[in-house]
């Protein structure tokens, strides 16, 4: 490799990690609410449905791993897609936590107000990871051979 070629960031390991962790829980959940056969039917997935909530996450899933194969347009796809991933959830959980009409408990308003920060930290991780100098340089065109993606430390 040539000698301009610069290291993988291990800010990306982190989270190309979590965005693999996450999506393939959010991509079995799916999975089991489709084929389950303990599955309330209020709960359960046509396969219309299942593809359709299981699309973004795949494209974060195979959008990361491309980016930690440093692929040079992969990072603006994982980043559009995490956001909107991620931002997903987040408002999700904000929309229960500011219904008028909710009734939750304790418990369940602290379990939504634990899943806005969470989502929150998985958006900031994204952002910290894929805008940082360190990346930008691993993903400009001077530091990818084409020849070398698959083979970089």
């Amino acid at each position: 490799m040539s000698a301009s070629t610069t290291k993988r960031p291990k800010r990306l390991w982190v989270m190309v990690g979590m965005n693999v962790l996450v999506t393939a829980i959010n991509l079995g959940t799916i999975l089991y609410l489709l084929l389950g056969s303990s599955v309330p039917a209020a709960f359960a997935k046509t396969p219309i449905s299942a593809i359709s909530s299981a699309a973004l996450p795949v494209i974060l899933l195979t959008s990361s791993i491309f980016c930690l194969w440093g692929y040079r347009t992969a990072h603006a796809v994982t980043l559009t897609a995490a956001l909107l991933f991620y931002g997903t959830v987040c408002a999700q959980h904000v929309a229960m936590l500011l219904a008028q009409d909710s009734n939750f408990t304790a418990s369940v308003v602290l379990k939504l107000r634990a899943g806005v920060l969470r989502s929150l930290i998985e958006i900031g991780v994204n952002l910290w990871a894929l805008l940082s100098p360190k990346t930008r340089s691993f993903f400009s065109a001077s530091a990818i051979a084409p020849n070398y993606r698959l083979e970089r430390p």
